[in-house]
């Protein structure tokens, strides 16, 4: 008969990282996220579970549970204070906040300053050149090169769903594509950081979590949203 491992009994919390308390309008896998380990841990708890971190949209009302992608990161939820710290950021880009709500997350403020300070950071990593652990997260990742041109011709489509897009583009005709990857490189590239800088931020938490023996419960999405990169 097959043994299955025993999990230990213990408890924990449910706190969506959106969230958390901050300075940038949202909850992210920064400072305050860090803090919340130590909350469980010194009260006694085992388990911090959240819902699902995959990238939201306005026309689904920001819903986690209706995600432009099952396999990319909420570039909300990127904190830019790491940003900061790894010099893609300077500090006069984070010294003018807008008049964020402290007890609500106000997403048509939130979304356009994220994307102004992730656009100012992907200029400073293009003029530095992208490192060694950038190119070994891109060739890991599988599901990269279609999210990202995904989201760059979304973009160009005025964030229609891609059953309104060209037919040659919503069908992916192979020739189409190729022009829309040559045209929109630069698009591409940006998405792409941005989801390293996810992914690099969430494995520094998910490596603090650890070493607090705190256990990271995830979601996921309840349904593959229509308008995604999965199914087109």
């Amino acid at each position: 008969m097959k043994k299955y491992k025993k999990f230990e009994r213990g408890s924990g919390a449910l706190l969506h990282i959106t969230s958390l308390p901050g300075n940038y309008g949202i909850g992210d896998i920064g400072a305050a996220a860090f803090r919340f380990i130590d909350f469980l841990r010194e009260a006694g708890q085992r388990y911090w579970q959240f819902l699902p971190v995959n990238p939201v949209s306005m026309e689904f009302d920001n819903s986690p549970y209706m995600c432009l992608s099952a396999f990319a990161g909420n570039p909300l939820l990127i904190d830019p204070g790491e940003l900061l710290a790894a010099g893609f950021l300077a500090e006069e880009d984070i010294g003018q906040l807008p008049d964020f709500s402290r007890y609500a997350v106000e997403f048509d403020k939130v979304i356009p300053f994220k994307t102004m300070l992730l656009q100012r950071a992907f200029d400073r990593f293009k003029r530095s050149g992208a490192g060694s652990a950038f190119d070994a997260f891109c060739r890991r990742q599988h599901w990269l090169d279609d999210f990202c041109l995904f989201m760059a011709l979304r973009t160009e489509n005025n964030k229609k769903p891609w059953s309104q897009w060209p037919a040659e583009a919503a069908t992916r005709d192979r020739k189409a594509m190729l022009a829309c990857k040559e045209r929109l490189a630069d698009a591409v590239l940006f998405h792409k950081f941005v989801q390293f800088c996810f992914f690099s931020q969430w494995d520094r938490l998910k490596k603090y979590a650890e070493q607090q023996n705190i256990l990271l419960i995830g979601d996921i999405p309840i349904y593959v949203s229509w308008d995604s990169a999965d199914v087109w």
